[in-house]
């Protein structure tokens, strides 16, 4: 029988809904039945979704730690579950969503790959519906099995042939390297979000920025520029992160180098990310192998307090390439430094 840790911290107003009860209470309510009849592998099932019902706090190592005992457990109880079969498609399906839980917190693909397999198996047990099918394909492609999760597609993704589907098909096409195919699906994609009533401004800017991917992978800078830009004017926040690097890349490719260091040293306001443009640059400078201008620009963004590793770890590489041993022996440590600070997620 799975000990849980104590429950720490979580954020999930939902999971009180989602549980029809606070989760601390529904644990040790849980936790007495299981004391009073062991045997009722109900009460394990019952443990395991209040696992999958909270979002767990990862913001130090300590609390991812504790995280991974909570998963764990979860995982434990759900597999107990099995013994039942009335109860075997719910279990595999909140273990399949503990599997995905616990990819994303220590970024290993076995867990994707088994919760891609027990979604699948729960699908078997449902009848594999179109309904259900979409996740499971999602979590093929999540597992780098892209020629099964087009084949899941191509079984059963007609249904109305909507735009999830489509997003994955294309996720798959591009992962395949299969750019041309990819864009005719974001294509199809955003023509099918826009035709939905009410369809979140979020989910075609995803789809638009994917397809500026494919550009950029094609050589069509200019497309992938665009496609990032029109992105940026519908979701502005949550994708930035992503859309910056695409364009300020492009743009190094296009041969607008010069633009792209008016806006580090002069930046007319944040909008414009000068600091991302800067370490583009310096990967741009990187790959041509400009170890000079590189190095000065991953100095530049190498400080104790940046939250990120990466430009210690480029300088890394530039000095490696430059038979520079002491430098990167030094940046190395530094790297090592900064990732031992980090959750497991972000690892």
């Amino acid at each position: 029988m799975a000990v849980y840790p104590p429950i720490g911290e979580y954020d999930a107003p939902f999971a009180a809904d989602l549980l029809k009860g606070e989760p601390e209470d529904v644990l040790i309510a849980t936790n007495e039945k299981i004391g009073q009849r062991p045997l009722d592998v109900a009460n394990y099932l019952r443990r395991a979704e209040v696992v999958d019902c909270v979002y767990f706090v990862q913001d130090t190592p300590e609390q991812s730690e504790a995280t991974l005992e909570w998963l764990d457990a979860g995982l434990g109880d759900a597999t107990i579950a099995l013994l039942e079969p009335t109860l075997a498609e719910a279990a595999y399906r909140i273990r399949s969503s503990l599997w995905s839980l616990r990819r994303d917190a220590v970024n290993d693909l076995r867990d994707g790959n088994d919760a891609a397999e027990d979604l699948g198996q729960a699908n078997r047990l449902a009848g594999r519906s179109a309904e259900n099918m979409d996740s499971y394909a999602r979590l093929l492609c999540d597992a780098k099995r892209f020629h099964e999760s087009l084949q899941v597609i191509a079984a059963y993704g007609d249904d109305g042939f909507r735009p999830n589907w489509l997003m994955i098909r294309g996720r798959c096409h591009f992962e395949l390297k299969e750019y041309a195919k990819a864009i005719a699906d974001f294509d199809d994609a955003i023509k099918s979000y826009q035709s939905l009533p009410n369809s979140p401004p979020s989910s075609i800017a995803f789809a638009l920025y994917q397809r500026g991917t494919c550009h950029f992978e094609l050589g069509d800078y200019r497309s992938a520029i665009r496609d990032a830009r029109a992105s940026q004017c519908l979701e502005t926040k949550n994708l930035s992160i992503f859309q910056y690097p695409l364009i300020y890349q492009a743009m190094l490719r296009q041969g607008d180098i010069k633009l792209v260091s008016e806006i580090i040293d002069k930046p007319a306001d944040m909008v414009s990310d000068p600091q991302t443009a800067l370490y583009e640059r310096g990967k741009y400078f990187l790959e041509s192998d400009r170890f000079a201008e590189a190095e000065k620009d991953f100095l530049a963004l190498a400080t104790p307090d940046s939250g990120s590793h990466a430009p210690e770890q480029y300088l890394v590489t530039i000095y490696q390439k430059q038979g520079k041993a002491d430098l990167a022996e030094k940046y190395a440590k530094l790297v090592a430094e900064k990732i031992a600070k980090l959750p497991y997620w972000m690892r």
